[in-house]
């Protein structure tokens, strides 16, 4: 399972490093990063680790709104 998940993360961010061809795409890529933030964002707040402090949940949620806005 783990190799099956790495080998679609590779394939995933090789569309990262490409250049984007149209405003759809630039708006997908936008949509990805947000969805993956706010996944992360959730994760972090759920499990609450020591190390994650206010100021890291502070810049996430500017981070979120921000994207939100565009």
């Amino acid at each position: 399972m783990g190799n099956r998940m790495l080998n679609t993360h590779d394939q995933r961010a090789g569309n990262f490093a490409r250049p984007l061809n149209s405003e759809s795409e630039t708006d997908l890529v936008q949509e990805r990063l947000a969805e993956a933030l706010a996944d992360l964002h959730n994760l972090l707040n759920e499990y609450s680790p020591s190390w994650y402090t206010k100021e890291h949940h502070t810049k996430a949620e500017s981070a979120l709104q921000l994207l939100k806005r565009h």
